[in-house]
């Protein structure tokens, strides 16, 4: 998969960084940094009683919750700032089941996506608890930018369809209305907490939440789309998972035109995780030239 080899690369990458840094300068600026733990989504499907929000906690349903993992690197430049550069590989994923809402209850629509993402941010040291003249306790923020690539699914009948390619709102089929992409950006921000565990480890917990640019995360941002259409022109796949309201004892097709999402709200998504990272320390050296070595003490050249 091209994520771990994405991954695969930081490592190396930083491990020849760290080298290079310790031969010439004898003092470590970089970190390895892991992480892993849970995605959260919010937007149009499922969520709270009413019809979705941006990163509300009321909006957020446990049942749907998700994984993510990655790695990255970060360079120190002080005690206060530092950047890291990170590759996330996610899922989220949503359905109208958790809800009680009867707009979102009668639609009856769900999904998954992978979210595979590269991202930079900076972080801020605000707080820093010392014991024994060392940096145990740390509180940062941060913020940055990103570049995420996702791909809606659906499941039926125990089969899973990528949602895109079906244009369920009927994209590729109305004038002006083309299907959307696949990649699009986000903002990164949030806090973090970290403390030594040793002289080179630290272990923290960080929560990040990610605002997009994209409403179609889950497939679902505007109106119903005619499924007679649909179905005839892409088949019958894409008007079952277009409107699922016909799989509910009471439910009934819904017309062209009707309301499906909230088109003036762009999907969010969140990770909580668990971080672990590494440092390396080089003693310091006098710089070298070939087959001498200069003495400071001496004042001279010694071959």
């Amino acid at each position: 998969m091209r994520f771990r080899y994405l991954v695969l690369c930081i490592v190396i990458f930083s491990t020849y960084g760290n080298s290079y840094s310790q031969d010439r300068y004898g003092f470590q600026h970089y970190q390895v940094i892991l992480y892993a733990g849970t995605s959260h989504f919010f937007g149009d499907l499922g969520g709270s009683d009413k019809k979705g929000s941006h990163f509300s906690p009321a909006d957020l349903n446990l049942g749907t919750t998700g994984y993510s993992v990655g790695a990255g690197i970060i360079r120190k430049f002080n005690n206060r700032f530092s950047m890291r550069a990170n590759i996330i590989e996610a899922t989220v994923r949503g359905s109208d089941s958790y809800t009680t809402d009867p707009f979102r209850k009668d639609r009856n629509l769900s999904f998954r996506s992978t979210i595979e993402e590269l991202s930079v941010t900076t972080d801020v040291n605000i707080f820093t608890f010392n014991k024994s003249q060392k940096n145990t306790h740390n509180l940062l923020v941060f913020a940055g930018f990103g570049v995420f690539r996702f791909n809606p699914q659906a499941n039926y009948k125990g089969k899973w369809y990528d949602l895109q390619p079906l244009g369920t709102e009927g994209q590729g089929l109305v004038d002006g209305k083309s299907k959307y992409k696949k990649i699009s950006y986000n903002i990164p921000f949030g806090l973090g907490y970290n403390f030594d565990v040793s002289e080179r480890q630290k272990i923290g917990l960080i929560l990040t939440m990610r605002k997009t640019f994209t409403d179609y995360i889950d497939d679902v941002s505007t109106n119903y789309y005619d499924n007679n259409k649909l179905t005839e022109a892409n088949g019958e796949i894409a008007g079952i998972l277009a409107d699922r309201n016909l799989e509910r004892d009471s439910g009934g097709t819904k017309n062209s035109g009707d309301g499906r999402g909230n088109p003036k709200i762009n999907d969010n998504f969140a990770f909580l995780q668990i971080s672990y990272s590494f440092r390396f320390y080089a003693k310091k050296r006098e710089q070298s030239f070939p087959f001498t070595s200069f003495h400071k003490d001496k004042k001279c050249f010694k071959w």
